[in-house]
């Protein structure tokens, strides 16, 4: 297959990755940040792990009530978790049924899952449910397939150019007025 010599030039990366990832986790729990198992078990995260995604999406898309750290409830409310859970499964579902039209959505959306699952809350550091600044790496791959994406949407028709284009610029320009009120 074609994309073999690919994954084997990440073979390197990968090893760096986990290496970093070792002496991160060693250094956080000679300082006792890790939380056990007993305190936030296994389903506990699970629960949060599947929130994520669409918790930091919604952040990046739409920046309002931003918190340098959302502390997590002592009494967990299902409800989110669910509604995380099922968005989740049905991004990721129907990226991969359309990954042959959508390639690049596809790509875009296994990359910001892969990046942000060391801040998804599998491995409980603290007492935060999130932090705004862990949506910013894994934002960039949907930031540059929202680019091109945009790109393409202009592209096809002059007549649907313009208000096209005032969409998009519409939407940046309330989430500018909401990062500046930030």
């Amino acid at each position: 297959k074609a994309w073999k010599p690919s994954l084997v030039r990440m073979i390197p990366y990968a090893a760096l990755a986990l290496a970093f990832a070792i002496v991160g986790l060693e250094g956080q729990s000679t300082t006792r940040a890790m939380v056990g198992l007993g305190r936030f078990g296994l389903l506990d995260r699970l629960a949060q792990a599947c929130y994520a995604p669409g918790f930091y999406l919604a952040k990046t898309l739409w920046p309002s009530r931003l918190s340098p750290l959302y502390v997590l409830s002592p009494r967990l409310e299902p409800a989110p978790f669910f509604l995380g859970a099922a968005a989740l499964a049905m991004v990721s579902w129907l990226l991969y049924r359309r990954r042959r039209e959508w390639p690049a959505a596809a790509a875009a959306w296994i990359a910001y899952l892969a990046v942000l699952v060391p801040v998804a809350g599998l491995v409980k550091l603290g007492l935060a449910i999130a932090a705004d600044r862990y949506s910013y790496l894994p934002s960039l791959p949907l930031a540059i397939f929202a680019g091109v994406a945009a790109k393409n949407w202009l592209a096809p028709s002059r007549r649907l150019a313009l208000p096209r284009l005032a969409v998009l610029a519409a939407w940046l320009i309330m989430v500018a007025a909401l990062t500046v009120r930030q």
